[in-house]
């Protein structure tokens, strides 16, 4: 039975509002050139950013009012757009998951978000936001009933009540800690904030007047004056110090409002996780959908002995973390257990040529010696010959790099590993390769190695300074298994 043609809760507005505000985002590269126009400062205050609201909310409800949909046992339907109208038919025979997200301004309102993933399509192809948890459970059970062929809602409430996990990872509070402080981003806004600070004189005059009728800060005038510099010296290492751990608490707060309750459940082929304080995420996905496994350990990370875990969908090239399906912490023996379920072989590692530092060293130390040279010449600031200091410090990276640099052909899978102090390993199914590329430049060739490059439904590696016929048996395998392959790829 079909539906009738509905809208969203009104306040479903809210994500309209939130979507085209996030638009506007994008535009902050030119936030420093208006702060520099001091004479334009006034129009864009009082004119401007008015006019900018009263068009966002403008915009927001009229996507809203013109955002309908109806379903029925077969599928879903969508009207949507002002000026360019789409309409959208998603058959539940193409639909792979279907996702819930409560954000936190639903939350009050006991009101969702609906989220339908179909094959091939990147992320989620329909979304509608604000809507009942029932109406969503009406739409999942309609689903449900039709991939699984099972006459009544009941049956499903009883096949899942019956079904138990085979595999089951809940995050503790401490584990969170632990993936803030290793996913720290906030530490790349301290140059944005200085930069936009130094454009602005009027701030940086009302920051200093403040700042100066403080007592504190006169009591620290008077005492910087008197002090040695070792005293300074330290007091400013203090406050940089504080400033990072303000950065780091900062960040594992984010990291317990994302992550809280971070549950991930594996039932036969079936991957899904549920998490968050304020905004409610519930994800999943069929293994066969998998097109790559991402483990990535950084310079903290190793020294936690963590690893985070990412599992790539076709057309999931890592530009939006919001829709990845991620497993943000684990220990080794968890990541060893979530591999084994995901049939993911253990890695052969194999080191490329040792003659890819020469080169490497050779280019870019040359390259970067030449610079340094010629500044020195033409300054007088330092002798020429200092600027081959910079080969040892590019031999030092080489080797680092090379150290790191691994590949790995299984039977399976193969894999990829890079890094420098930390590392970054990738492995893909055999039979999910889309494309391969052997290739062999001047220097390659000098060596009688090549690079091979293999492309899957969610992004592309590759490795080079290896033997070309090592890498040639690589390709003709991985083709075989392509064109061996009859099952579901997506």
């Amino acid at each position: 039975m079909q539906t009738d043609w509905q809208r969203t809760s009104p306040l479903g507005g809210l994500y309209f509002l939130l979507r085209n505000v996030r638009g506007l985002v994008n535009l902050w590269p030119a936030i420093p050139a208006v702060i520099a126009l001091e004479e334009w400062r006034g129009v864009i205050l009082w004119v401007g950013v008015p006019v900018v609201l009263v068009w966002l909310v403008t915009v927001s409800f009229l996507h809203w009012w013109y955002f309908r949909f109806q379903y029925d046992d077969r599928g879903i339907q969508l009207r949507s757009g002002l000026l360019h109208r789409r309409r959208l038919t998603l058959e539940f025979d193409r639909v792979q998951e279907i996702n819930l997200e409560q954000a936190v301004y639903f939350r009050p309102f006991q009101l969702w978000s609906l989220g339908l993933e179909s094959a091939g399509s990147k992320g989620e192809e329909v979304h509608i936001p604000g809507v009942r948890r029932a109406l969503a459970d009406d739409v999942r059970g309609r689903f449900l009933r039709y991939k699984r062929g099972t006459p009544t809602a009941e049956a499903v409430k009883t096949e899942q009540a019956e079904a138990k996990p085979d595999y089951t990872l809940t995050l503790t509070p401490g584990e969170l800690v632990r993936f803030g402080l290793m996913h720290n981003t906030l530490i790349y806004l301290a140059p944005i904030i200085g930069v936009l600070l130094s454009q602005s004189s009027g701030l940086t005059d009302v920051m200093r007047q403040w700042l100066e009728s403080r007592p504190w800060v006169q009591w620290l005038a008077v005492v910087l004056k008197s002090s040695d510099w070792f005293f300074v010296a330290g007091l400013v290492a203090a406050i940089l110090v504080l400033g990072l751990a303000v950065l780091y608490v900062l960040s594992i707060l984010l990291a317990m409002a994302r992550y809280w309750n971070y549950t991930l459940t594996v039932e036969g082929d079936r991957l899904h996780f549920q998490a968050g304080l304020f905004n409610r995420v519930s994800r999943g996905f069929k293994q066969h959908k998998l097109q790559c496994v991402v483990v990535r350990q950084g310079v903290l990370a190793r020294c936690l002995n963590r690893y985070t875990l990412k599992l790539q969908q076709a057309n999931d090239h890592g530009g939006n973390t919001d829709s990845a399906f991620i497993v943000p912490v684990v220990d080794a023996p968890t990541l060893q257990r979530i591999q084994a379920l995901l049939d993911v072989e253990p890695p052969n590692w194999q080191r490329t040529m040792p003659v890819r530092m020469v080169w490497s060293v050779a280019l870019y130390g040359t390259l970067c010696g030449v610079a340094l040279g010629t500044a020195a010449w033409s300054t007088s600031a330092l002798p020429v010959g200092w600027a081959l200091l910079v080969y040892p410090v590019f031999a030092a990276l080489a080797w680092g790099r090379w150290r790191r640099r691994r590949y790995s052909a299984g039977e399976q899978w193969v894999g990829f590993q890079s890094g420098l102090i930390g590392y970054q390993q990738v492995f893909m199914p055999n039979i999910k390769v889309q494309k391969l590329e052997l290739s062999q430049g001047p220097v390659l060739r000098r060596h009688d190695a090549a690079e091979l490059k293999v492309w899957s439904g969610a992004r592309s590696e590759s490795v080079g300074f290896v033997s070309r016929s090592r890498l040639a048996e690589i390709r003709d395998a991985l083709l075989g298994q392509v064109g061996r392959h009859r099952g579901r790829w997506i």
